[in-house]
């Protein structure tokens, strides 16, 4: 059985969004994928620890599992790391928060670090509004951040304000973001497959990721039909395929 070029091209775009899925990291719903859904992160109050060792903490199982800050010595921060694939694009964050402190609110932030230890400003900020209970409170749309963790590292910073004790209660934090193929170079790797080619990003991405090196002699063959046997190759390294010994 053979595939159109059609067919072909439409395979090798499906090929590196179902890599990029197979990339993410275990956390995220397994029902989202590919490049265009929105896959969320989530992070529970046990994932959280204090930002100083001044800061402690008390827990809450009314109305539900969380966690809130009961000292007035720290400095009302706690931190979450962040375990972000490599290239994937941030868009969201989520609070999910009981808030029924008369003056003081409860909000979440996105923030990177570089590992040189120079900071680095990183949008989205999420908060509680008022005294209305618990809530679940999406941020607004900010600038999409590109992760890079070969030079920053990410984390989720919680600021309880100056309230110390179960009057803002934080039960969790999601993090949004979109997986992407990577930016086409600025040469081919092909011969016939030049950077004006349709298909140029999708085929040097292929080769990058070490699922396919062409069909001989420097060329890629795009026109060429796929047989079985290619394709098996390339979904398998695609997608990493293995079974149990």
């Amino acid at each position: 059985m053979r595939f159109t070029v059609a067919l072909r091209a439409c395979l090798f775009v499906f090929l590196f969004q179902a890599a990029a899925f197979a990339r993410a990291p275990a956390h995220p719903q397994s029902e989202t994928y590919g490049t265009s859904s929105l896959t969320w992160l989530t992070l529970t109050s046990w994932d959280f620890h204090p930002a100083d060792s001044l800061t402690t903490y008390g827990v809450t199982n009314n109305p539900t599992y969380g966690i809130y800050n009961n000292t007035s010595g720290g400095s009302y921060q706690f931190n979450a790391g962040l375990h972000l694939p490599d290239g994937a694009i941030v868009s969201a964050i989520e609070l999910s928060a009981c808030d029924t402190h008369g003056t003081q609110d409860l909000s979440a932030a996105f923030l990177a670090y570089l590992k040189t230890g120079a900071s680095t400003n990183a949008p989205g900020l999420v908060s509680t509004s008022g005294s209305s209970g618990c809530q679940v409170v999406l941020s607004n749309t900010f600038s999409p951040w590109t992760v890079n963790n070969d030079t920053t590292y990410y984390l989720v910073n919680v600021n309880f304000g100056f309230a110390i004790d179960a009057r803002l209660v934080l039960n969790s934090v999601r993090v949004g973001y979109k997986l992407q193929v990577s930016p086409p170079p600025a040469a081919a790797t092909f011969s016939d497959v030049p950077t004006t080619h349709l298909f140029f990003q999708y085929v040097e991405a292929l080769a990058a990721a070490g699922i396919t090196s062409g069909c001989g002699g420097g060329n890629f063959c795009p026109d060429a039909a796929v047989t079985r046997g290619q394709m098996a190759v390339f979904l398998a390294k695609a997608l990493g395929l293995h079974w149990a010994p």
